[in-house]
């Protein structure tokens, strides 16, 4: 990818695309201005950790997916060793069409 050429990238939607590592977007990083990314139906989507991983390499995102990108770093374990806890605020937020359709539902959902 010759991401150069994007360097005034602000939203990027890959949506349902071939992406299944997290090396495939580190490029992204290079992007000064990318602050809304879209990766709904890819295979990265679906691993576990994606979003907390995803955000960590691109912490000038916004947005991911639709939904605030916002970690609380939760300190250490106990005794200040061993990996570092990461909590995702914006995951227990419904975005704007999850909020529309339990507040206004359809027809068919009713």
């Amino acid at each position: 990818m010759h991401i150069q050429k994007l360097l005034r990238l602000q939203h990027l939607f890959a949506n349902s695309n071939k992406i299944t590592e997290f090396y495939d977007i580190e490029k992204l990083a290079e992007l000064p201005y990318l602050k809304e990314l879209e990766l709904t139906g890819n295979i990265l989507y679906r691993k576990p950790g994606y979003r907390i991983s995803t955000i960590k390499k691109l912490p000038g995102l916004l947005y991911l997916d639709g939904r605030v990108s916002f970690l609380i770093f939760l300190g250490n374990n106990s005794r200040g060793k061993g990996r570092a806890e990461w909590y995702d605020i914006a995951a227990s937020i419904p975005t704007a069409t999850e909020y529309a359709t339990n507040v206004y539902p359809t027809e068919q959902q009713q």
